[in-house]
Formats: C-alpha cells, structure tokens, sequence
C-alpha cells in the first residue's frame, strides 16, 4: 500500500523583475495569484490545497475519538441536523486529526490537545455546512428528514412553553 502524498504549504519567493505573465509561467499559477506574488515578492505554494501531514507514530485514535465526541456535545449536541449525522461528524474530526497528527505545534501557548479540539471543531462545522448546503435542495425523503426540512425552508427554533421545541 502506496503511503500518502503529504501535502505542506511552502513560502516561494520571486523575483520582482520578472512580470505577472513570467511568474505565472515559470511557477505555472493562476493570473490573480501571480498578480498578488508579485506586488509581495512571494506566494504559498499549496495555499487552497488540504494540508496533510500525517506522522502515525504521534495520532492516537483514542484520544481522537474522545476529543471528537467532547467536541461534539459541547459545540453540536443540541443542533437537530448535527445530531441526525452524529457519527459523520465525529468520523470527520478524527480523520482530520489523523491528516493533521503531523503538523508541528507551532505556538508553545497552546497546548496539543488544544490544538486538536480546534481541528475537531472547525472539520465538524465545516462538513456539517457543507452537507446542510447539500442536502438544501434534496427532494427525496429520508429518515432525518423531519430535522432536515426546516433548514431547507429556512425556519428558525425556538422555545414555546405551550409546545416545547418548535419551528417558526
């Protein structure tokens, strides 16, 4: 089995005299990135790719799981949609983990398991919006689909003492 490609972001510097055109050809960018290398001196290379940089000796699937579930019932348990994808959500902050277990701790401030409570959170909400923007136009129904329709709809919750929980 073919390990992964490690995908790091790196700072190239470039030389001003060369033109937008010359710097675009050379380092084979986009227009606007070569544009803005340019005006800076300098672009990152692989700065719209995921980064991944795994190290399997540091990842703790364990502990993955566990900071992924404490994250989720603090930030999401109470989310309808979050709730109804429980176990995706989860999934996705421990694979984010485990593509990030090889980055180093950059800022001595933070701890890492700090660092791997922010990894969880951002991976949780970013799949979560993507999959709400997903599932916005789906016309099939599906067993959560009592939590999905009021999000398609774009009904808000709120609190009712006469009904409890309710869409409006």
């Amino acid at each position: 089995m073919a390990e992964p490609i490690e995908i790091k972001r790196e700072k190239v510097y470039v030389d001003k005299d060369l033109t937008a055109r010359e710097i675009r050809l050379k380092y084979n960018l986009p227009s606007s990135t070569a544009d803005s290398a340019k005006k800076k001196g300098y672009f990152v290379k692989n700065y719209t790719g995921r980064q991944i940089m795994i190290d399997r000796e540091q990842f703790d699937y364990d502990n993955a799981v566990k900071i992924a579930q404490r994250v989720f019932y603090k930030n999401y348990f109470r989310d309808d949609v979050a709730y109804s994808i429980k176990e995706d959500l989860i999934q996705e902050a421990v694979c984010r983990q485990f593509e990030l277990s090889g980055k180093p701790q950059t800022n001595p401030k933070y701890s890492k398991n700090y660092q791997r409570w922010w990894i969880c959170h951002n991976a949780m909400g970013a799949y979560l919006r993507s999959w709400i923007c997903q599932m916005r136009y789906s016309t099939h129904d599906e067993p959560f689909d009592a939590e999905i329709k009021p999000v398609q709809t774009g009904m808000k919750r709120g609190y009712i003492l006469d009904f409890g929980w309710s869409y409006y």
